[in-house]
């Protein structure tokens, strides 16, 4: 009698308690992938504003914090005044994310590019500090505009895999060449 007692109690838990533990990981799972309710946040370094004379090569390294989101995809668009400034080259060798899937090459009469990228080996980035590319610009001769020559970003999409809704919030910080 102990035996089917116990035997009944054992089938009770395999029927019962495994899809009820599997049901509790997954909801756990899927809290912790939402954990970070900030927004992905875009920036330029240096950050601040940049003195420099015409004709001169500055560099501008577009950086991310993920705040904690896993970003396995990026697509924006840099937009920079091109009466102020000239883009020479894009470098993403040192970038964080794998080979850039796509980006235009420089073109001046828009002062815009496209910039697209996933995360290498598909592994999502969580970093604070995280390198995306360095754009390289020539400066033209900026007179009379206090502000000078703005370079930031529109378009922003970011995503996360494994998630139906997988695009994230995300935003940006100007930087100001004068």
């Amino acid at each position: 009698m102990r035996k089917k007692l116990f035997f009944g109690f054992i089938m009770l838990l395999l029927t019962a308690g495994i899809p009820l533990t599997l049901i509790a990981v997954k909801n756990q799972q899927d809290t912790r992938s939402r954990a970070s309710t900030e927004a992905v946040k875009f920036f330029f370094n240096p950050n601040e504003a940049l003195n420099s004379a015409p004709g001169s090569e500055v560099p501008l390294t577009l950086r991310m914090n993920t705040n904690g989101n896993p970003v396995a995809a990026m697509d924006v668009t840099l937009i920079y005044d091109k009466a102020k400034l000239e883009l020479v080259s894009v470098d993403d060798s040192n970038s964080n994310f794998g080979a850039n899937i796509h980006s235009n090459t420089p073109n001046n009469t828009t002062g815009e590019i496209r910039y697209a990228a996933t995360a290498k080996d598909n592994n999502p980035i969580t970093g604070a500090e995280v390198d995306i590319a360095t754009f390289k610009f020539k400066t033209k001769p900026i007179t009379g505009d206090a502000n000078g020559a703005q370079v930031g970003l529109s378009s922003l999409k970011v995503a996360t895999s494994g998630q139906a809704n997988n695009e994230l919030s995300a935003n940006f910080d100007i930087a100001r060449i004068t």
